[in-house]
């Protein structure tokens, strides 16, 4: 079912022609980091476990609104980690090709 479901959007948006827009570009570079960050083992167990406890709101009409406010924030916090991680690393590499 999934498998179909990705197939449906792809064929859906295949064609869709959208105008270049540096905001979203820069934000959509971040992704595969944001993806990285909050996926990964160490922070994973931490973060959905003792920062998320979505299992606090499981049964209540709290739920949406949470998992919503949450992937809101992680995507803006890792984005924000992955935008200061370029930064810095940009800034180091142009002190060492400076040599």
């Amino acid at each position: 079912m999934g498998l179909l479901m990705a197939v449906a959007l792809f064929v859906v948006f295949k064609n869709w022609h959208l105008p270049h827009n540096a905001m979203i570009n820069s934000v959509a570079t971040t992704t595969f980091a944001v993806y990285l960050i909050h996926d990964n083992g160490v922070i994973s167990a931490w973060l959905w476990n003792d920062i998320i406890r979505a299992g606090r709101f499981y049964d209540t009409v709290f739920l949406i609104p949470h998992m919503v406010l949450t992937a809101i924030v992680i995507f803006t916090v890792c984005s924000l980690m992955e935008f200061i991680r370029e930064k810095n690393f940009s800034t180091i590499r142009g002190c060492l090709n400076r040599k």
